[in-house]
């Protein structure tokens, strides 16, 4: 899992409110998606809004891994004078396990805990996790 940055500028024109919502859309779209994980942070800045939250693999906002309402959040921040978020990867999640690189895993097991933020699904050969997104499939 990797900790990112997603970063919104500052537009003159539009309402702020109507920024957020957007944001916030934008956000919730890509948590139900699988592209963000639930845990995330929006910050109000005087440059604009960052989002600090965890993917689940590195091409986790590929345009590939994009689903419909992921799509329609992008068309709204457009809507609303703010133009796409600049996304900066910050490195691994420490606490998170290694991400499958099996060619051909063999089958896959469920374990989750209360603590875990990575997503359930792990190999059977590797122990590592397996993201639902479609590009990240062995």
């Amino acid at each position: 899992m990797f900790a990112v940055e997603l970063k919104f500028d500052l537009q003159e024109r539009g309402a702020p409110d109507d920024k957020v919502d957007a944001i916030t859309w934008l956000i919730a779209a890509l948590v139900r998606n699988g592209n963000l994980l639930e845990e995330f942070l929006l910050i109000n800045e005087s440059k604009g809004w960052t989002v600090y939250g965890t993917a689940p693999a590195r091409d986790a906002f590929h345009k590939a891994n994009r689903n419909e309402f992921v799509e329609q959040g992008i068309a709204n921040l457009t809507q609303v004078n703010l133009k796409r978020p600049r996304i900066r990867f910050l490195g691994t999640v420490p606490e998170s396990s290694a991400p499958c690189r099996c060619t051909r895993p063999r089958g896959f097991f469920l374990f989750t805990t209360f603590l875990c933020l990575e997503p359930p699904v792990h190999c059977i050969q590797c122990n590592g996790t397996f993201s639902p997104l479609p590009s990240s499939a062995p």
